[in-house]
């Protein structure tokens, strides 16, 4: 797998309007993905390579507003009721028997990453997911789901763990060093 020098622009789409509605606990963030090929000249400015789709959810804030985590996942869709139903209890506390600290500020769902056919078989995608982790979760945990458009096998170099039977990627924001690529 060769490394690709790249970098993402992030774009945020939050509500406008924070007044306790379980949906303005969201952010929509999409990344727009920009590398250079290997092959480049120096000065080659970096191409379109990819997009990313993601879901912040602002866990910390919704519980310190006093609005129902239930709710703020429900509004959402159905896979983002299931990433709840994996992940807390009816206390709405992150399950005791899962790997991860027992209370996350945000929470970052990787929705969907597309990348150019050049870059399939490169480090860049795993470096996007990476960067939007660091970057975007301080105290929180990064979910992907197995199909989303990296391999498994990449997320887990990132340090991501699979939830059995869940269908689930997740990586422990709490955790400052996980395995690089």
């Amino acid at each position: 797998m060769s490394d690709v020098i790249g970098h993402v622009d992030f774009s945020f789409s939050p509500s406008l309007s924070l007044h306790g509605d379980p949906e303005d606990y969201h952010v929509e963030v999409t990344g727009k993905i920009m590398a250079t090929p290997d092959e480049a000249p120096d000065d080659a400015d970096p191409e379109p390579a990819g997009e990313i789709e993601m879901l912040l959810v602002r866990v910390a804030a919704a519980e310190s507003d006093g609005v129902s985590l239930f709710q703020v996942f429900d509004s959402y869709d159905q896979g983002l009721h299931e990433v709840f139903c994996a992940l807390f209890d009816k206390n709405e506390e992150i399950k005791t028997s899962l790997p991860f600290d027992s209370f996350a500020h945000e929470l970052l769902v990787i929705r969907n990453l597309t990348l150019a056919p050049r870059y399939q078989n490169t480090s860049l995608g795993s470096q996007v997911i990476e960067t939007a982790a660091r970057f975007l979760v301080t105290m929180g945990l990064v979910v992907a789901y197995d199909d989303f458009g990296l391999s498994t096998d990449d997320l887990k170099r990132v340090g991501f763990v699979k939830l059995a039977s869940e269908g689930l990627l997740v990586w422990d924001g709490a955790n400052k060093n996980p395995p690089l690529h």
